[in-house]
C-alpha cells in the first residue's frame, strides 16, 4: 500500500514539475515561433517582382535541359507562329526563343529582339547563325521605351514580366505596338518569390488575368497547362476582342 502511494505521489511530482518547465519556456518557444514565422507581403505589381536576368542564369535558361522543360518547338506551335510574320521577343536574353522565332518566320519575316542590357544583347547575336542574321533586329531597349519601330503581328514575353518596375504601364506600352489581331504570348514562372520575404506562394491564375483584364488584355484561348514550371498565356487587345463579339452581336 505504502508503496502504491510513494509511487502515485511520485508521478504526481513529475507532473507538476513537467507544468512548471513548460509554463517558464512556453514564453521563450513561442518568441522563437514568433521570430521564425514568415510574413506574407502582397506585391502591389501583377508579378512579384524579381531581379534581372544575370549571365550566372545562362546554366538554367540556355541550357540542353531547358528544352526538357520550356518545350520551346511545342510552345511555338501552339502559339501559331507563321512565316512571313513580324515578331517582337521582348527581353530576349541570350536568344534561346529568339533562333527559333526567326527559323519558322524566315527571310520574310522579322524579328525585333530587345533588351535593356547590352552585354546580354550582344551575345544573343554571336550565337545567330549567318542566315539568320539579316531576320533578328536586335534592339536596347530603355527602361522606359520599347524601341520598337513598327506594330507587329506577335509578342513574346517569356519569364519577363517579373523583371518589370511597373507592369501595368509596361503592358500598356507593349499593348501599343501589337496590330489589332496580334497575340501576346506570356509565359512566366508558376512560383513566385518575394524578394523582401523570401516568401514563396503559387501564381494565381484567376486574379492574374483579372489584373491584365484591367490594363486591356484578354486571353484569346483559355490557359495552356503542358509548362511543368510556368504558366503560359496567349492574349489579345482587349478592345479587339470585344469589337469581334460586338460584331456578332449585330449580325441579323
Amino acid at each position: 500500500m505504502k508503496m502504491i502511494l510513494t509511487s502515485r505521489l511520485l508521478s504526481l511530482s513529475l507532473a507538476w514539475v513537467m507544468l512548471l518547465v513548460f509554463g517558464m519556456s512556453y514564453g521563450k518557444w513561442s518568441e522563437v515561433i514568433e521570430e521564425v514565422s514568415v510574413p506574407v507581403t502582397l506585391s502591389r505589381e501583377i508579378i512579384i517582382p524579381r531581379d534581372l536576368y544575370q549571365e550566372s542564369f545562362e546554366v538554367v535558361f540556355d541550357s540542353e535541359t531547358r528544352d526538357l522543360w520550356q518545350k520551346p518547338d511545342q510552345v511555338l506551335e501552339v502559339a501559331a507562329l507563321e512565316a512571313g510574320m513580324t515578331v517582337a521577343d521582348i527581353g530576349c536574353g541570350e536568344g534561346y526563343f529568339t533562333r527559333r522565332i526567326a527559323s519558322i518566320v524566315g527571310s520574310e519575316g522579322l524579328v525585333y529582339a530587345t533588351d535593356i542590357q547590352k552585354e546580354v544583347l550582344d551575345r544573343m547575336q554571336e550565337s545567330l547563325p549567318a542566315e539568320l542574321t539579316s531576320v533578328v533586329h536586335p534592339i536596347l531597349a530603355g527602361d522606359s521605351e520599347l524601341g520598337i519601330p513598327q506594330a507587329v503581328d506577335m509578342v513574346f514575353l517569356i519569364q519577363v514580366l517579373g523583371e518589370v518596375a511597373n507592369q501595368r504601364q509596361f503592358l500598356k506600352q507593349i499593348m501599343s505596338i501589337m496590330k489589332p489581331q496580334a497575340k501576346l504570348v506570356l509565359i512566366d514562372s508558376k512560383h513566385l518569390t518575394d524578394r523582401q520575404t523570401g516568401y514563396a506562394r503559387p501564381v494565381n491564375l484567376s486574379r492574374l488575368l483579372q489584373e491584365l483584364e484591367k490594363t486591356g488584355l484578354t486571353p484569346a484561348e483559355p490557359p495552356i497547362h503542358f509548362l511543368p514550371k510556368q504558366f503560359f498565356l496567349i492574349l489579345k487587345k482587349k478592345n479587339h476582342y470585344q469589337s469581334q463579339i460586338d460584331q456578332v452581336d449585330q449580325t441579323p
